[in-house]
């Protein structure tokens, strides 16, 4: 349903937030073959990438050419990225809790 989404419309792009950092891998790896055929990867975005990895699938979903980044929380500290849509897909996170509103509309 989300490769849906981004074909139905060109110019759209999609952060997709999860909690850990296997769950951006797989949800990315398994997007990405779903847009494939259609010219358009997603990438996964976390603390656990070197900062040189950081900045170049950064710069891909600005250029158009990675259309959906799926992201830990890392992405809302201090990264500024513009986007059609934002889902969060987990909003608690076991040993913190629920994020409040703030935290929410940080990401």
């Amino acid at each position: 349903m989300l490769a849906q989404t981004l074909l139905s419309d060109p110019a759209s792009n999609l952060l997709l937030f999860v909690y850990q950092t296997k769950s951006a891998e797989l949800l990315a790896t398994k997007l990405s073959d779903a847009l494939k055929p259609f010219g358009s990867l997603a990438l996964a975005f976390h603390a656990q990438m070197s900062a040189s990895e950081r900045q170049r699938v950064q710069q891909l979903f600005r250029n158009g050419n990675c259309r959906c980044l799926v992201t830990t929380t890392a992405l809302s500290l201090g990264v500024n990225l513009p986007a059609t849509h934002v889902l969060i897909r987990d909003n608690t996170f076991p040993g913190v809790g629920r994020l409040s509103s703030g935290e929410l509309l940080q990401m």
